[in-house]
Formats: structure tokens, C-alpha cells, sequence
């Protein structure tokens, strides 16, 4: 997870390409919320794989991040939202997640 930084209150973090087992760990220590964040953005548009436990962090992370009444959303590659929609997780996200297909700009 790469920190895109923060753009007045706004935090985008940026993942891989490929997201596997021994990865996930290491996204569950650096994750930290600053409240001072209006929204939380998760691009995914480049990963086009992550093992299942990434998902248990993505749960955790959207979890955390609403708590603190900041909005989250991710953005999707076509086969990161394929992957969600299989393992029938995708409308827990949906509300907030895009594909990298469908994103308009404002």
C-alpha cells in the first residue's frame, strides 16, 4: 500500500498489482486512521490479484474508517471488482467502490 498522500482532508492510498498472502500483515500494522480525513480512497485500479485474507483487511479498513464518520471508497480494476463480485463481497462495497472502467472525473 503505497500512501498517495492527502489533498485538502482527503488520504488515497494505492495498492499493487499482485496482493498476496505476506503482504496482508504488513497493510493491518501500517493502517492508521487520522480522523482529520474526510474520506479515504482505495485505488485498486492496477491490482488484478490479492489472496483472500486481503479482504478480511479491506473489511476491517472500511469498518475502521466509517467509524470515525469518514467516508470510503475504492476504486476497482475490472478484475479486482470480478474477484469481489466472486467471492459474493462486492455489494458490501459497492455503495463506495467503482470500476477503474466506470469512473467519471468531476
Amino acid at each position: 500500500m503505497k500512501n498517495m498522500g492527502s489533498h485538502t482532508g482527503v488520504k488515497v492510498c494505492k495498492f499493487p498489482d499482485n496482493i498476496g498472502f505476506e503482504s496482508v500483515p504488513g497493510y493491518f500494522n501500517s493502517f492508521n486512521m487520522n480522523p482529520e480525513y474526510e474520506r479515504v480512497v482505495f485505488d485498486l485500479t492496477e491490482t488484478h490479484f490479492f489472496h483472500l485474507s486481503f479482504v478480511g483487511f479491506l473489511l476491517h479498513a472500511k469498518s475502521s474508517i466509517e467509524k470515525n464518520d469518514t467516508v470510503f471508497e475504492m476504486l476497482l480494476s475490472k478484475r479486482s471488482a470480478d474477484i469481489l463480485k466472486m467471492i459474493d463481497v462486492y455489494d458490501h462495497f459497492c455503495g463506495s467502490s467503482y470500476e477503474a472502467d466506470a469512473v467519471i472525473s468531476a
